[in-house]
């Protein structure tokens, strides 16, 4: 085991394998790409992450003394001697009997409650990708339920041929997009972060079918609008500087001038700017802008 002086945005840690798979219900693939590629960090935290990382140090002592043994790397930064292109800061690793990885987390009743006894697949990529950036061959899994203060611990082994795939993924992942120029796509999750007052919905087969007919309609409209206006460019060239078409009694068509009071809104905000301002209003419509 090597304690090696890393930034997070130059590896791949284990808090980014399940975002980076497409698993993690907290942040998306395109988030990590952002911190990665970028620097530019979506999430600072909010209490559950916060009280968590106040939290977590107390349930590795509480592990500590349960098992009776002493827990040392805390936090500390490990990289693959493998795959340098990850790495992982773990919560901790017990120095005696035998090596193993601590991985704690705290969770609410309500998300232990999903978990129907099994640990999340999630948690689960997290725990084999640190034993292997660690190189050890066990961990230990221990989270504290807050609400309910309920402990609990699961023995982890290291499975290395899911871990062979796991990290192949994760390397062609950071080959295309981190070295590479590609960019990860966004998925509904990001939409939403990105725009907060955006909900979306997915649109199921009948739905998309009414969408399909919308956009045919909308063709037949344009072509129709654009033979309208070329048959009325006709009948115009046709009246020339006439005012009025007539054909026998009837009267086809007229053309003739209009006069329209409109206010300069652009001088009138620069020259009486208190004004415009007291005469202004917000007036919130619903827009509908099929996407054709």
């Amino acid at each position: 085991m090597a304690d090696v002086k890393l930034k997070r945005n130059t590896f791949i840690g284990g808090s980014d394998v399940a975002a980076i798979l497409g698993i993690n219900p907290y942040k998306t693939a395109y988030e990590v790409w952002e911190e990665k590629k970028h620097g530019i960090k979506t999430f600072d935290g909010n209490n559950a992450t916060e009280w968590g990382q106040k939290l977590e140090p107390i349930i590795v002592d509480n592990c500590s003394q349960i098992n009776k043994f002493d827990i040392g790397y805390r936090n500390d930064k490990f990289v693959s001697k493998v795959n340098p292109i990850l790495g992982c800061h773990p919560d901790g690793i017990s120095i005696t009997p035998k090596p193993k990885l601590i991985e704690a987390k705290t969770v609410s009743s309500k998300a232990y409650k999903n978990w129907q006894n099994e640990l999340p697949l999630e948690y689960f990529c997290q725990v084999q990708h640190n034993m292997f950036c660690c190189d050890l061959e066990e961990a230990i899994f221990i989270c504290l339920v807050l609400d309910d203060r309920y402990y609990f611990e699961i023995n982890v082994n290291r499975d290395n041929d899911f871990i062979e795939k796991q990290n192949a993924y994760l390397t062609e992942w950071w080959n295309k997009y981190i070295v590479g120029d590609e960019i990860p796509i966004k998925i509904v999750a990001d939409y939403e972060r990105q725009f907060p007052d955006q909900k979306i919905i997915e649109a199921d087969e009948p739905i998309f079918k009414i969408y399909q007919q919308l956009v045919e309609a909308k063709k037949d409209f344009t072509e129709a609008k654009e033979k309208k206006e070329a048959l009325e460019d006709q009948l115009k060239l046709f009246i020339g500087e006439n005012t009025d078409l007539m054909y026998g009694i009837n009267i086809l068509a007229t053309w003739r001038t209009q006069v329209r009071v409109q206010i300069d809104t652009k001088k009138f905000k620069e020259e009486l700017p208190e004004t415009y301002l007291k005469y202004c209003k917000d007036n919130k419509i619903r827009v509908f802008l099929p996407k054709i």
